[in-house]
């Protein structure tokens, strides 16, 4: 399967939980237990996935934050988006949200091919205890 340069995805699913951490992405399906990591370039393409951007899009901005070409940034993306999809992370939305302004690199970073690192260590703690889906965590109170 090869993936449109102009699709655009989004996180999906109530079971999913992400943060973004220092630039790294870390995901939780609420549902199975499993983790993921996306470190790097990998993060980089998580936060423009959570804004609904185009595949071409996030190539277009590792490609000019990280010292690599267009063409592999494109190729890598592509990858990654099949890898998350294969995992029910991302869904494909119908239309790209306009863009903004993404901020400007004085100095490109080294490139490390994107990758989706899985961990299923925790899934057996929480088979043993399984999420209600729809339960929204209520907020800590601010302690004086």
């Amino acid at each position: 399967m090869t993936i449109d340069s102009s699709s655009c995805y989004r996180p999906c699913g109530e079971n999913l939980a992400s943060t973004i951490i220092d630039g790294d992405a870390v995901l939780v399906n609420l549902a199975t237990g499993v983790y993921y990591s996306l470190d790097g370039a990998a993060g980089a393409a998580w936060e423009m996935i959570e804004k609904g951007r185009s595949v071409a899009a996030i190539a277009q901005l590792l490609s000019a934050r990280y010292e690599t070409t267009a063409e592999q940034a494109l190729a890598d993306v592509g990858n990654l988006v099949l890898r998350l999809l294969d995992e029910n992370l991302i869904a494909q939305v119908e239309t790209q949200p306009p863009a903004g302004a993404e901020p400007v690199v004085e100095q490109r970073l080294p490139y490390r091919t994107p990758e989706l690192a899985m961990y299923t260590d925790m899934a057996d703690l929480l088979a043993l205890d399984p999420p209600m889906p729809g339960l929204v965590t209520a907020p800590t109170p601010e302690r004086k």
